[in-house]
């Protein structure tokens, strides 16, 4: 199977000196480049999704291309940026030239005023009302020159903001916005935490939902493969490993604790006993699983927060008692976490976020 487009043409190319384009034209056009870019990626993500399925090798895929992505849009943007910079580069030299020519003509026109003081009363009065004229028709063009670029910016704009609009709402937010509903995170004073979509995306999540920060996703991945090995019985026949058995689990592990294999389920439960804290993970809930997926409830009573005398306690008790607490810093890194779910986020099947609590 062929690789997938690494969309270079957008990024690609020199620098545009802006010269031949108004700042309003250069920001117009640096709108529809990024948007070109990004429903070139669209394509080719749904591409990808078609030809190579959900697999192992679909999700490398995916995770390959999302890469690319964002690489492709970084040069983009900065081009975008060394354009603007030029842009008023140039018109500041520009400016400082225009100043320059009016000094050489303020002196060349005081050098010059006698002779002029003198010739004047030659010059007939109909040829000075001519004069005025002329400079009066050129000042009217350029300003109907004027008056006519910004309608037809107006219009650009206004086409490029139809476009976008007519589009509707993408799976993503749509998906972000049932999360938000069902799981009630405004009454709950809860907000999704983005990170990064690199493979490393649950272990980004728990990092930062931890206190140890977004980038601590090694450390995360540590601590997973290490519950993941000590309980191997427990975990292994969970694993998700090939037919062909080119690896066995103790690869599967070693995949987990050093290379950006996607997390799922099985590190969620492995990373809520190796850490003793509940982990909610909320969704749209069109898996029918209610918006809402408790793992590790068993740990609240290691928080400090059971309140069912040594029963299993359900995700709502958990999650009220997440938010109960008083935010103290040191204690709120055994609280209990709180992933959000995503089937469309990044259009690579499934992804992480973290769930902050803002208090």
């Amino acid at each position: 199977m062929s690789e997938p487009n690494a969309l270079p043409a957008l990024a690609a190319g020199a620098v545009n000196d802006g010269e031949d384009e108004t700042s309003s034209d250069m920001a117009s056009r640096h709108k529809k480049e990024l948007r070109g870019l990004e429903m070139q990626h669209r394509s080719s993500l749904k591409k990808i999704s078609k030809t190579a399925g959900k697999g192992k090798k679909g999700k490398e895929l995916l995770v390959r291309a999302e890469n690319e992505y964002g690489r492709t849009r970084a040069e983009l943007e900065a081009r975008h940026f060394a354009e603007r910079s030029l842009k008023l580069a140039l018109k500041a030299e520009a400016d400082v030239l225009s100043v320059v020519d009016r000094e050489v003509s303020f002196s060349t026109t005081e050098k010059n005023l006698d002779n002029f003081k003198a010739s004047s009363d030659a010059i007939p009065l109909s040829t000075t009302r001519s004069g005025e004229d002329v400079i009066a028709r050129r000042r009217s063009k350029n300003k109907k020159k004027k008056q006519d670029r910004r309608i037809a910016e107006k219009k650009r704009d206004e086409s490029i903001a139809a476009e976008i609009a007519s589009a509707g709402p993408s799976f993503r937010e749509i998906e972000t916005e049932a999360i938000v509903r069902l799981n009630d995170f405004n009454g709950r004073s809860l907000t999704i935490r983005e990170v990064g979509s690199d493979g490393h995306c649950l272990f980004r999540a728990v990092g930062l939902t931890t206190g140890h920060g977004e980038g601590a996703y090694g450390r995360i991945r540590s601590i997973c493969a290490d519950a993941l090995s000590a309980c191997s019985e427990e975990y292994a026949p969970f694993a998700e490993l090939p037919n062909d058995g080119t690896s066995d689990y103790a690869s599967y592990v070693e995949s987990v604790r050093s290379t950006s294999l996607w997390g799922g389920q099985l590190e969620i439960r492995a990373l809520s006993a190796a850490l003793r804290v509940p982990i909610v993970i909320f969704s749209d809930g069109s898996d029918g699983g209610g918006g809402a997926l408790l793992m590790g409830g068993e740990f609240l009573d290691d928080v400090g927060e059971g309140t069912n005398g040594g029963g299993s306690p359900d995700v709502e008790e958990v999650i009220q008692a997440a938010l109960s607490r008083d935010g103290d810093e040191d204690d709120h890194i055994r609280s209990p976490i709180f992933l959000s779910y995503h089937r469309h986020y990044y259009a690579l099947g499934e992804h992480y976020n973290a769930v902050i609590i803002c208090k």
